[in-house]
């Protein structure tokens, strides 16, 4: 004897299995776009933080500088090894951008460079970030990210010529 069929037994026949293709298109659609989000703001905050302090300690570095190309090729030094600590040693996605200025005498102040006790010191340092991860050599998309720091230099020191 044969047992009689349910109604909509035929219909569970044709749901059965489709929670795990549900599942992967879910989990490939939204999960693994975010997961790739999360990595990208990632490095972007490495970016951030590395490039503010390399700014930082360049513009420190600079100030506290007996001469302005003693000063230059620390604050250089400073910027390399700070990203390098963050892993950022791509020298083609990066630019450092260093200026002394006089405030009451622009540029060329005191011994014509413009580094002379009163000087500020503004160290720009960006960083372009990669955005597409492995495909980032087809798309070429980068997010810049910079820091940029003042520093003074004591008005009441001497510095060599």
């Amino acid at each position: 004897m044969t047992r009689p069929r349910r109604a909509g037994h035929d219909a569970d026949d044709a749901e059965r299995g489709s929670a795990i293709i549900e599942f992967a298109v879910i989990f490939v659609t939204i999960v693994v776009p975010l997961v790739y989000v999360i990595v990208t703001m990632a490095g972007v905050q490495r970016a951030m933080l590395a490039t503010s302090a390399a700014a930082r300690e360049a513009g420190r570095l600079m100030a506290v500088a007996d001469d302005e190309r003693t000063g230059r090729l620390r604050a250089e030094r400073a910027v390399d090894d700070i990203l390098a600590n963050h892993q950022l040693t791509d020298r083609a996605r990066r630019s450092v951008r260093i200026t002394a200025t006089c405030p009451d005498h622009g540029e060329g102040c005191g011994n014509g460079t413009g580094f002379a006790p009163g000087a500020t010191i503004e160290v720009t340092i960006t960083y372009r970030v990669p955005v597409a991860g492995f495909l980032s050599p087809v798309l070429g998309i980068d997010l810049p990210v910079g820091a940029t720091n003042r520093t003074r230099v004591d008005r009441y020191r001497s510095l060599r010529q």
